[in-house]
């Protein structure tokens, strides 16, 4: 299941009177306005919009996404590590007295 924005379905084509796919569905409110929500084969309609990307451009999508996201990482995981650090220091105070 998948969930469009308005332009996207204009874009694609798909109206109020736009026919289910074959194998999907066009999920249309009670009064028959589109919701946005396109079933299993339905997305294909919309598919077709997607710029193909290349390897190369993926490969540069996925450095940019794992320089943002692995300094985030490793300072959770650093403050973990204090946690668990400051734990065991206060568990062996404790057990020594």
């Amino acid at each position: 299941m998948g969930l469009a924005h308005s332009a996207v379905l204009e874009l694609s084509g798909i109206t109020e009177n736009t026919n289910d796919a074959a194998g999907g569905i066009i999920v249309k409110a009670e009064n028959g306005e589109l919701t946005g929500i396109l079933k299993d084969n339905a997305q294909n309609m919309i598919f077709e919009l997607i710029p193909v990307s290349s390897l190369g451009e993926n490969i540069d999508l996925l450095r940019k996404v794992m320089d943002f996201l692995l300094p985030k990482a490793l300072h959770r995981l650093f403050i973990l590590m204090e946690i668990l650090m400051f734990s065991r220091r206060q568990e062996t105070s404790i057990s020594s007295k």
